[in-house]
């Protein structure tokens, strides 16, 4: 495997699950959804009406070992979980909920990204690299401590875990 993920493997992701999410509208039944990319200060002030991606955690597993090259050595390998809240926004009750179960709906729909969905105009994930998304509960305590930020902005969210191997 040719990792070439790197250090841009973060923006990636993120920038490919925001397009996943605006390639998803049109299908919807949804007029002008707005999706972005948060972070902790975008809370404070957030968007009417849309939805939100905010990379909340990352963690690094390194317990895995790639298999030797040929006549070379093992490497550790690392790979990277990123911790997404995915938050949906509006004044009325029932849109913002909606907005949530469309946008879960999405990315349960697309459980692996593949290179193609992730790679632009440049190559930062190698042919074989992908990156998986599998739901989270966060407990009572963790969505307490993610929204210590924005006590008052406080929204029905899901959260979910986006893993590469980190090159």
């Amino acid at each position: 495997m040719s990792a070439v993920a790197g250090h841009r493997g973060i923006e990636t992701t993120t920038a490919a699950l925001i397009a996943l999410l605006q390639e998803a509208v049109p299908g919807s039944g949804l007029p002008a959804v707005r999706c972005a990319a948060y972070r902790a200060a975008d809370l404070t002030a957030p968007m009417g009406d849309g939805i939100s991606l905010y990379l909340h955690h990352v963690g690094l597993e390194t317990t895995r070992t790639r298999p030797p090259a040929a006549g070379g050595a093992g490497s550790a390998a690392a790979e990277i979980e990123l911790h997404y809240l995915l938050t949906a926004w509006s004044p009325q009750t029932a849109r913002q909920q909606r907005l949530l179960g469309w946008a879960v709906g999405a990315l349960l729909a697309t459980p692996v990204l593949t290179t193609e969905r992730l790679n632009g105009e440049e190559e930062v994930f190698a042919a074989d690299e992908q990156v998986t998304l599998t739901w989270e509960t966060l407990s009572i305590e963790q969505l307490a401590a993610i929204w210590q930020v924005a006590p008052m902005s406080r929204q029905p969210s899901g959260s979910f875990v986006a893993r590469f191997q980190l090159g």
